[in-house]
């Protein structure tokens, strides 16, 4: 459950994220509208920077898992790190499944939060965006 709070969590602070990203890219979708850019074109950029931001974090993310967990096998970090503390008293667990569950969750909360700037970013108006300044 705490895991999947963290995942909602950061869907939420990757939405605030990419609706920044499209502040800052302002006039590059200024230009792309003249150039003839249809709304979808700019949801396929937003959404594919969402799908390569999530291969990214996702392949981190269960990398360094696998590796903590592995080494806790062995070494046990987690008692050596804080020996008289309940909540490490219990053996850390990978399962592949929860991996499936965890990768596949955070791949459609992340889609989820690349639409609303995908969105955001088709209603710029394109003369505002050009001559943005800053």
């Amino acid at each position: 459950i705490v895991g999947f709070i963290i995942v909602a969590i950061s869907s939420f602070t990757l939405t605030s994220l990419m609706s920044m990203d499209v502040m800052r890219k302002v006039p590059q979708i200024g230009i792309l509208k003249t150039l003839g850019a249809k709304n979808s074109h700019l949801h396929i950029i937003f959404i594919f920077q969402a799908l390569i931001t999530w291969i990214i974090s996702s392949s981190i993310g269960v990398l360094l898992s696998v590796i903590i967990i592995r080494y806790d096998i062995f070494y046990s970090i987690m008692k050596l790190i804080s020996p008289n503390t309940f909540l490490y008293s219990f053996p850390l667990i990978l399962n592949n499944m929860y991996i499936y569950i965890v990768v596949s969750v955070s791949l459609f909360l992340l889609l989820a939060a690349s639409l609303y700037p995908s969105f955001k970013s088709g209603k710029i108006n394109i003369i505002e965006s050009i001559s943005l300044k800053r």
